[in-house]
């Protein structure tokens, strides 16, 4: 059972009681109560020594903990550095891609009307020709 600053003191307490509950035992002391409250002073301080002990090595284990949990921090703030340039660099080609797309858009948009303006032309030449040239199409051998 660990030593606990109640039952150190508990203890030496039942010690001067049954020392002085003794009848063949002299009246005690002034030096000897003295004695006594030093026992249960040491008693205590080395308790607290034990305690403090405790509490340091606790210090030391956390500080080590945290030290641990620091590198991955940091492990993690590298990777998720690193996650983030890559993730930048596919949302630019993302956008290159929709940009890319918006030009198509405006080229087909621009080509329709154009196409339509070409197989005009190319059937009034056609027409033209075939009432030239006997019914001939332009482009038959």
């Amino acid at each position: 059972m660990p030593l606990t600053p109640e039952s150190a003191a508990r203890d030496i307490d039942a010690a001067i009681v049954d020392e002085m509950m003794r009848t063949d035992a002299p009246a005690p002391s002034p030096d000897a109560s003295r004695d006594a409250h030093i026992r249960v002073l040491l008693a205590h301080s080395r308790h607290l020594a034990a305690q403090i002990h405790d509490l340091v090595e606790g210090q030391k284990a956390t500080d080590e903990r945290l030290d641990q949990g620091s590198e991955r921090m940091d492990a993690l703030q590298k990777s998720l550095d690193g996650n983030t340039e890559v993730t930048t660099e596919v949302r630019d080609i993302l956008n290159g891609v929709k940009l890319g797309f918006k030009v198509l858009n405006w080229v087909g948009a621009a080509a329709k009307p154009l196409f339509k303006l070409v197989a005009f032309i190319a059937a009034a030449y056609s027409t033209w020709y075939a009432a030239t040239h006997n019914g001939k199409g332009p482009w038959v051998p």
